[in-house]
């Protein structure tokens, strides 16, 4: 009691009170036992509180009082539907809580589909660009067109294969090096 610990205490008064019905002392079986319902009840331990009458319940029967018996009997039939009832409250919060984290897991792996869909287009054009740009520098310098001009066509299509390559395997590069930049 001086330290609080209601759940302990009402844990063992509740196996004296059992003790005591196994001595066949019934009076202070009961005593013990309404000593640990009340201290259970009040502290909302009801799982405590169930086993109290429970025992109460059986020791008046003992003691043919029928009457203290039946009462403690329908208080039983209380606790198990409150505790039934907190059950199913727990069990739809946590699906609840479960569905949530689905429906976020379904919209991060949206975000990444998207993400790698672009950057897939992207490639795709930088692709497309390369020949586009070799053919126009070839179709150029077929025209009397100044040679500047056709050496900057070509070195952009250059340009950009070497970094269309770079691009295509920095992926398996970055893997088998474990992105350190030394390597």
């Amino acid at each position: 009691k001086e330290t609080s610990n209601y759940s302990i205490l009402t844990e063992s008064l509740l196996g004296l009170a059992k003790v005591f019905e196994k001595k066949e002392q019934l009076d202070s079986s009961l005593h013990f036992g309404k000593e640990s319902f009340h201290i259970a009840y009040d502290n909302q331990f009801l799982l405590n509180a169930l086993d109290a009458t429970v025992l109460l319940s059986r020791v008046y029967k003992k003691t043919k009082n029928i009457d203290s018996s039946y009462a403690y009997q329908e208080t039983m039939i209380m606790l198990k539907d409150s505790i039934d009832s907190r059950d199913k409250i727990k069990h739809i919060q946590f699906m609840t809580t479960e569905e949530e984290i689905r429906q976020k897991e379904i919209a991060e792996q949206k975000q990444i589909e998207i993400k790698e869909r672009n950057q897939k287009l992207q490639l795709l054009l930088i692709g497309l660009s390369i020949p586009i740009f070799f053919l126009l520098s070839v179709m150029i310098s077929r025209n009397k067109v100044h040679r500047k001009l056709i050496e900057f066509f070509g070195v952009v299509s250059i340009l950009m294969l070497f970094e269309y390559i770079t691009l295509l395997l920095h992926p398996f590069v970055a893997e088998k090096t474990g992105h350190s930049p030394f390597y």
